[in-house]
């Protein structure tokens, strides 16, 4: 059957970048879709909205404008009642969608299910802009064109006018040509997600933590789907955490989920600031808490202590923990684990702790026999390096 897409993409003073993005979608392979584009200005004030309203597309369009600044949920929301298809594609205003993402988005939903499709997570990157006042930025893009001559004599040409203010390193030309790839790179967290689809295919089956790969910077979902599970919860502010609200509570309603590895997107690198993006972090993580006091919520607590506990390695713990809890083995363990990975949960988001687990017991936990460590290691090994983890940051006393 053919497919209606709305193409929704919330901006936020990103007019460099959205005008890349929304040259991507001027040639975009046929296939058997549809489709519109909605665009929702989240009180810009840097010319997005004349961006886009301007730029040239195949597809109907609708803008959408907001006088103040709401966010990326409500922006995300206005973009979905305004949007007349029956399959919403979120892609944020600062990707650069491949010739052939709508198809592929729209071959996954052919046959009507109801279910969610990530293009997110192979992590393609890609310098499009220089922004001469972050010095930061400024160093990492020097660093990456020292290898490729064609970018690093731009940015010398760029470089002997004394910019202010971001300048395109290349234009829609380079979009529609596919030149643009040529200074894209991919980060070292896709990894984690081509090993996901290895062992457990693209819908994940059996894996615990398939809702945490929902991201919505490049996602499909019917409009349907969206509208039984309430949307964006817009109670998420700044950065972080309403991707995975989303995807959990998709999840709990019995939809499903698949990680589509051959419907890319490149997202363009621009200046954040770490300490904004953490303290948002911290606030939604803890909302994100409170609204599911679940310990496959929790334990994305692990994951911004290291990058180590990636959601492939956390969805390996919570199997052992499955495969414990299956035969009632190690019960001290099973005991202690839910307290170690809120402790986790409450160390991340600081004075505001976001859980109240049965709730923590007094200190100290009880540490692990010998004989204890020596089966965990033999029966659920990666539960025991989450504990022995835990242990080495003093969360629980340990071996």
């Amino acid at each position: 059957m053919s497919v209606r897409l709305s193409v929704v993409i919330p901006v936020y003073n990103q007019a460099e970048r959205l005008l890349l993005t929304l040259a991507s979608l001027r040639h975009q392979c046929p296939g058997d879709y549809s489709a519109e584009v909605v665009l929702v200005d989240d009180g810009s004030n840097d010319g997005s909205a004349e961006v886009a309203a301007g730029v040239p597309l195949p597809f109907p369009r609708a803008v959408v404008r907001s006088p103040s600044n709401q966010g990326r949920s409500a922006a995300r929301n206005r973009g979905v009642e305004a949007a007349a298809g029956d399959v919403i594609l979120f892609l944020d205003g600062d990707m650069i969608a491949a010739p052939d993402l709508l198809a592929k988005h729209a071959s996954y939903h052919q046959t009507g299910r109801a279910w969610t499709v990530t293009g997110a997570t192979r992590f393609l990157r890609v310098y499009s802009c220089l922004y001469p006042d972050d010095t930061d930025f400024r160093r990492r893009l020097t660093r990456f064109a020292a290898t490729r001559p064609t970018l690093a004599a731009r940015l010398h040409e760029i470089e002997r006018a004394r910019p202010s203010g971001p300048i395109q390193l290349f234009g829609p030309e380079q979009v529609e040509s596919g030149e643009y790839q040529q200074w894209s790179f991919q980060l070292a967290s896709a990894a984690c997600f081509d090993q996901l689809v290895r062992e457990y295919g693209p819908e994940l089956v059996d894996f615990p933590m398939g809702w945490a790969t929902v991201f919505t910077g490049n996602l499909s979902v019917p409009k349907a789907v969206l509208k039984d599970v309430g949307l964006f919860d817009e109670g998420f502010r700044g950065w972080g955490y309403e991707d995975q609200d989303l995807g959990f509570r998709l999840h709990l309603a019995g939809y499903g989920h698949c990680c589509a590895l051959d419907a890319d997107s490149y997202h363009q690198e621009h200046p954040s600031s770490h300490d904004e993006r953490l303290a948002s972090g911290r606030e939604n993580f803890a909302r994100l808490c409170r609204k599911h006091p679940d310990l496959r919520i929790w334990t994305l607590g692990f994951s911004v202590s290291s990058p180590y506990w990636n959601v492939r390695i956390l969805g390996r713990v919570l199997l052992d923990y499955q495969h414990l809890s299956s035969y009632g083995g190690v019960p001290e363990a099973m005991t202690v684990f839910p307290h170690v990975v809120a402790r986790q949960a409450v160390r991340f988001v600081g004075d505001e702790p976001p859980v109240d687990p049965t709730p923590l017991p007094a200190d100290p936990l009880p540490g692990p026999s010998a004989a204890l460590t020596s089966e965990l290691k033999a029966r659920a090994p990666w539960f025991y390096r989450a504990l022995d983890y835990a242990a080495k940051n003093g969360l629980w006393p340990g071996a």
